[in-house]
């Protein structure tokens, strides 16, 4: 089942905010306006961990969804591109900025009404992405935010005897 709420303004991969998109939260992961990533540069000023106006207006709808559903945990996972001041090639500046941010989305949704609990804060610096980065286009494509539905994986119980077991038909003795 998915939930649909009404953004008031949005900036994914760097586009205008003309229309309000939608933030849905599915089985596994958040997306707004049928995306499954937000750009870093619609949230962020430009190497900074303070907020765009319009920024703001997303993380609130995003807040409001994961209020109204209630009971998902939250994978927040922020990228960057592997573009870092003074030439730094060890990723320690870029992983520490992604988690920078990461933590500052979380305050910030957790100032919104989303329990603390609920969400993992990851940065993930340049170490997955998803375009070259030896374009402005690919840079950009990698500077994300991604929310991903953490799923739950328990351990069998008795209850769950009789449904493995009419898995499992043999005849005879073991």
């Amino acid at each position: 089942m998915l939930r649909r709420v009404v953004v008031v303004s949005a900036l994914l991969f760097g586009g205008s905010a003309l229309a309000a998109p939608t933030v849905t939260v599915g089985q596994t992961r958040v997306e707004v306006d049928q995306q499954s990533a937000i750009s870093v540069d619609a949230l962020f000023e430009i190497g900074e961990t303070a907020f765009k106006k319009d920024g703001l207006a997303i993380l609130d709808e995003i807040a409001k969804a994961l209020v109204k559903e209630g009971k998902s945990d939250v994978v927040l996972d922020v990228h960057s591109d592997d573009t870092a001041p003074d030439g730094d090639r060890t990723g320690s500046y870029l992983k520490k900025r992604t988690q920078a941010r990461a933590d500052a989305i979380k305050t910030y949704l957790v100032r919104k009404g989303v329990p603390a609990r609920r969400i993992t804060a990851r940065g993930r610096g340049s170490e997955a992405p998803l375009s070259a980065n030896n374009n402005d286009d690919g840079r950009r494509t990698n500077r994300r935010v991604e929310l991903a539905i953490e799923q739950e994986i328990r351990p069998p119980v008795a209850a769950d005897l009789p449904t493995y077991l009419k898995a499992v038909k043999g005849t005879g003795p073991l």
